[in-house]
């Protein structure tokens, strides 16, 4: 339903990562491209740690697509296998082979022998294991082992290890000294900045058909920008200044639009830790703009141009005619009213301080 409501030609968000949508960021396509390249180069076994949910699976599923070109991507989403047997199964499955009805030796020989099929059809294996800090030390030693195949000094299992960071301390384990020294390559993944994080949602926004100033209300951006301590020029891609910035209309953005046709543009802002906004609103008769509170201290000032605004600020009406200022604590409840019989034009301007954490 909401999809239709915003706009939206597919869902922005959902439970199971999509590699179509790739949000990268530097960090993340430096890991994706070192993953990929010893995975093909075939040098040992690959890592890849980060908290959970900062994109693991989704780089994973990305390689997958990626070493598809020349490769055979066998794909393990979920490493809480309770024995080697259901591991090797696992992968007999994803290989499309048969592995019911045989033995643990017979299972890890079949393994074998699809993996060296693989070879000699010039497609070999890379195997990624997602969640491999649920996997026990036997599970990571019969990984060691398939990664130490090899025919003609080719590896016949290239593989790749996802996980929380608890693997990282599993890997100094003792007992696991002969699979970390085949480890070549660790990268981490970070969560998301500040700045990427914004970046993402637009990004997952666009990607799915909308426009994040449509698909979000003034007050919802500004309630964004907030928590984020940003100026809303920030989350809408207004251009922010330099020392000197020109801005012109065409640089503007207009985030409100009303059933009438009135319009609120965001002309330009400030950077933190203090965002001042400068808006320009055009109401038609009888179109209202709710204002949200916003955090405490917040101030706002609007100068009326033509037409008369009805202000409404924590329950008190007050009638601003062409000419007139009226400034306000933007921590209260507020909202603009156009009662008139013709278009009100007022300027207003939006003092958010620094949030407090």
């Amino acid at each position: 339903m909401y999809q239709a409501h915003f706009r939206l030609e597919k869902r922005p968000f959902s439970a199971t990562p999509d590699p179509a949508c790739f949000f990268v960021t530097e960090p993340i396509q430096e890991a994706f491209d070192e993953l990929v390249l010893r995975a093909e180069s075939g040098q040992g076994i690959g890592v890849l740690t980060g908290p959970a949910g900062t994109g693991k699976t989704l780089v994973c599923r990305r390689i997958a697509v990626e070493v598809s070109k020349h490769f055979t991507p066998i794909f393990l989403a979920n490493a809480s296998f309770p024995t080697r047997r259901a591991l090797l199964q696992s992968i007999l499955f994803e290989l499309g082979r048969r592995y019911t009805r045989m033995e643990e030796q017979e299972l890890r020989l079949a393994v074998f022998t699809s993996l060296k099929d693989l070879a000699l059809a010039g497609r070999g294996a890379v195997l990624i294991v997602d969640e491999a800090h649920l996997m026990n030390e036997r599970l990571l030693e019969e990984l060691r082992m398939l990664a130490s195949l090899s025919d003609r000094e080719e590896p016949l299992a290239r593989v790749i290890l996802s996980a929380q960071l608890s693997l990282e301390e599993r890997l100094v384990h003792p007992g696991l000294e002969a699979l970390n020294q085949r480890v070549v390559c660790h990268r981490y993944i970070e969560p998301l900045t500040r700045e990427e994080s914004i970046a993402y949602v637009k990004f997952r926004i666009e990607w799915a058909g909308g426009e994040w100033a449509q698909v979000f209300s003034p007050q919802a951006l500004a309630r964004i920008a907030e928590a984020f301590g940003v100026p809303v020029t920030r989350l809408v891609d207004v251009p922010d200044e330099p020392a000197v910035r020109i801005i012109g209309t065409d640089q503007a953005r207009t985030l409100w639009r009303g059933p009438s046709g009135g319009t609120g543009t965001i002309l330009g802002a400030t950077e933190p830790p203090w965002a001042v906004e400068l808006w320009r609103w055009v109401l038609e008769p009888g179109e209202i703009s709710g204002g949200d509170a916003h955090i405490s201290g917040s101030k706002e000032m609007i100068w009326v141009e033509s037409g008369t605004i009805t202000l409404t600020v924590a329950g008190h009406r007050y009638q601003v005619a062409a000419g007139q200022c009226a400034r306000f604590s933007g921590a209260e409840h507020h909202s603009y009213v156009n009662e008139g019989p013709g278009p009100a034009v007022m300027t207003m301007i939006s003092l958010v301080p620094p949030a407090v954490a």
